[in-house]
């Protein structure tokens, strides 16, 4: 895979090549109408607002529930709808975009992105109509399906992604996997044990490692630095690529591994091996410390959520009896903001706006105020269950809050076509 040579090509929060770092400005090309046929090859388009959705309604399902206005207890749907219909349309979202350039291959076609929308908005209503194993299968095959998809345009690749992306793989894998344990925890022994092994490996398992693959290529790039991995372009792994691929490969490893250790050895053991590995992956091929030149909140926002992820992960090993509080502050502060961060990272490069948010990017520090004091609130909820109720729908509003200022400046540039296109 290339480094320095590809970058515009390889760089994942923007798909054509440019001739200068800073890119176009909307000045520097006549306005466009984004074109139909363009959407498959950029499946964020779709995916990204879909997955808002889904998020903003599945967190207003407990204001709705404690107001006596859902009749259905959220708690199982709400988790899955948040990490499989929300983080998972972002996934594949992004995935579907970065991929086929990375691996220099033909994008995703009409038919195949059909498919893949029907299976996910079946499983994201299903959900939300608290038909778990149906939404379970629905996502499996939504997941597997596209991995599928990766995998007939893998065989044909004219160049290779990072050696970090064996993290990505691991990462990805997880989710096929955990839902296959879903789906067989009541009829396997020992089921309910190996439920909530599942759940684990597709809440926090999938997202650390292809968090941790991506991060490893694409983070260095925001900080302003150049990725630790350079590889001249080809099809084949040489053995300088197979090395680095290691490291990444071993910890996807110890992160699935992490989970049966978890509920079938010791709790704080298997959390500690995790997010302990994961952590020291990113300390070694992310530059935390470098101060770019520009520095704005895009940036903020990206510390603070890596910064959130093993703290969340130490309080849920440390505070047993805080477990979800530490897990909300993973999934919300550290999950959310990271994903936000990428996902505004590849909406205005394709839109030909990467300049607007290399600077202070005022929206930004709206949105990272209101969603890591969600994220506070949120974990204040299970340390006071007496204003359990009240805590959640503030936290619920907050979140939010924070989602829609986000939506408001990104999802109209996501129907905008690329102006270099």
């Amino acid at each position: 895979m290339s480094g320095q040579t590809n970058v515009g090509r390889s760089d994942p929060g923007r798909g054509a090549p440019r001739a200068a770092d800073n890119g176009p400005t909307e000045s520097d090309h006549p306005p466009k109408k984004l074109r139909w046929s363009d959407v498959p090859g950029e499946p964020y388009r779709l995916f990204f607002p879909l997955g808002l959705l889904a998020g903003v309604f599945a967190v207003l399902l407990w204001p709705l529930f404690f107001y006596g206005l859902w009749f259905l207890y959220p708690g199982p749907s709400h988790g899955r709808l948040m990490i499989l219909s929300f983080f998972g349309a972002f996934v594949v979202g992004f995935l579907g975009t970065a991929a086929p350039r990375m691996l220099e291959v033909r994008s995703l076609s009409w038919p195949e992105l059909s498919g893949l929308l029907a299976v996910y908005l079946t499983g994201t209503a299903a959900y939300f109509g608290g038909a778990l194993a149906v939404g379970d299968a629905a996502f499996f095959f939504f997941f597997a399906g596209f991995a599928g998809m990766l995998a007939v345009r893998f065989r044909r690749r004219s160049d290779l992604p990072p050696p970090s992306f064996a993290l990505v793989v691991w990462g990805y894998a997880h989710l096929p996997i955990g839902l296959l344990l879903l789906l067989a925890g009541g009829v396997i022994a020992g089921g309910p044990a190996w439920t909530r092994i599942g759940l684990g490996i597709v809440s926090e398992g999938a997202f650390l490692c292809m968090i941790a693959g991506v991060g490893a290529f694409f983070f260095p790039r925001l900080l302003g630095c150049p990725p630790r991995q350079r590889f001249p372009g080809s099809p084949v792994p040489d053995p300088e690529w197979r090395r680095a691929a290691i490291a990444p490969f071993a910890v996807g490893g110890l992160v699935l591994a992490s989970f049966v250790i978890e509920h079938l050895v010791h709790g704080s053991a298997g959390i500690l091996l995790r997010y302990a590995a994961i952590a020291a992956y990113l300390v070694r091929m992310v530059p935390l410390w470098y101060r770019p030149e520009n520095p704005g909140f895009l940036i903020l926002s990206l510390r603070i959520g890596l910064l959130a992820v093993p703290l969340g992960g130490l309080a849920m090993a440390l505070f047993p009896d805080y477990r979800m509080a530490g897990l909300h502050t993973v999934l919300v502060a550290g999950f959310g903001m990271i994903t936000l961060v990428v996902a505004t990272r590849v909406v205005f490069g394709h839109a030909g706006r990467r300049k607007q948010i290399e600077g202070r990017a005022g929206f930004l520090a709206v949105v990272l105020g209101l969603i890591v004091t969600a994220a506070a609130v949120r974990f204040l909820a299970d340390v006071f269950p007496g204003a359990y109720a009240a805590l959640l729908g503030k936290a619920a509003f907050l979140w939010v809050a924070g989602i829609l200022v986000w939506a408001r400046y990104t999802v109209p540039l996501a129907f905008r076509p690329d102006p270099e296109d």
